[in-house]
């Protein structure tokens, strides 16, 4: 079975509850059931294989043919280390993600006889990758299926309006319900005219519509959190927003200096009744951490800005790396070590 479907969707929060392996804070209803049994009840156990699995933490992105190859030669071993162990369930995170296309295709290679000796559960945004592994594929927006089926029925004729969208488009833009939190224009707020986060301008709404919705509700700063995207720097000054950048790799959470980076900025705009939004691609893991930074900023405690920051958005904040550092960098805020930091910077 394999889920495809637009960042920040909750592929991979399905996935963390399937395998047991929620981060703190979060919490499931229902049950995942494997032959009529709880799947950690299975007799082999269950495999997963998260996002950035063989690849170490704090490692950005590649840069450049080789150390894209050094990248992907990597996420090919562990891959394979992965698939040897035999599991009765196997769950897999995007795991060609990064991969040049000659190890995606062996990776895929792999994967087929896997799932016809036990179940694999994958989330990809790789139509190749459903395709490869047969089975079942599901489209995912906001937590819930938009359409399922045979993969290569679904991706040759889909049968619903939305499903015909996504395979021709690869977004959902204006399908489905997006998470009860969010507005329609695809901004979520944890302190309404204050504090913000979202997905890529234009992901899920026209930019030019969320960048006046910011404008008006009083935000002047837009923080980016993924990747430089070049327009974004020209768009947000057209409509009196100065435009941040702060590289954090996916399902990542920023290092010490850039949080402590963009806790001074929020400070210096809320002293000037100036509004700030974060946004990534998906708008839920790196947006969610760096809006929980800020509160503990302000002095909440790292389970309580966790859980401020889900209430506003229920898929935010997404890696135990996120979480884990949230606790870490409240524990820096009130253990002293801080004021050392600020005496010399």
């Amino acid at each position: 079975m394999t889920l495809i479907g637009p960042g920040g969707a909750g592929k991979s929060s399905l996935l963390q509850a399937v395998a047991g392996e929620l981060d703190a804070g979060m919490s499931v209803s229902g049950a995942a059931l494997l032959d009529g049994l709880p799947c950690h009840t299975a007799p082999r156990g269950v495999g997963w294989y998260r996002q950035h699995t063989g690849i170490e933490a704090g490692v950005r992105r590649p840069h450049g043919d080789a150390e894209r190859r050094a990248w992907s030669a990597n996420r090919l071993r562990a891959l394979r280390t992965f698939v040897e162990a035999p599991r009765s369930l196997y769950v897999l995170d995007e795991p060609t993600a990064g991969m040049t296309e000659d190890d995606a295709l062996e990776a895929r290679a792999w994967l087929k006889p896997l799932s016809e000796r036990s179940f694999v559960l994958m989330a990809t945004h790789d139509r190749r990758d459903c395709l490869a592994l047969g089975g079942m594929s599901a489209i995912f927006d906001a937590g819930a299926v938009v359409e399922a089926g045979r993969s290569d029925r679904l991706f040759a004729q889909p049968r619903t309006e939305a499903g015909r969208h996504y395979v021709e488009t690869g977004h959902l833009a204006g399908f489905g319900s997006r998470s009860r939190e969010q507005s329609v224009d695809g901004i979520w707020w944890v302190v309404p005219g204050v504090l913000c986060g979202m997905s890529r301008p234009g992901l899920v709404a026209p930019a030019e519509l969320q960048f006046r919705q910011l404008a008006d509700a009083g935000v002047r700063h837009l923080v980016t959190l993924e990747e430089e995207v070049p327009a974004l720097a020209r768009s947000c000054s057209s409509f009196g927003i100065v435009h941040h950048h702060f590289h954090i790799s996916d399902m990542d959470a920023p290092d010490f200096e850039q949080a402590l980076a963009f806790c001074r900025l929020a400070e210096e705009a809320v002293a000037r009744n100036e509004g700030i939004a974060f946004h990534c691609r998906g708008g839920l893991g790196r947006t969610g951490t760096a809006i929980a930074t800020v509160l503990l900023w302000y002095g909440e405690t790292a389970a309580s800005a966790i859980t401020r920051v889900r209430g506003a958005q229920a898929y935010a904040i997404q890696s135990q790396t996120q979480t884990h550092f949230l606790h870490q960098f409240a524990d820096r805020l009130s253990d002293g070590h801080l004021s050392a930091v600020l005496s010399h910077s």
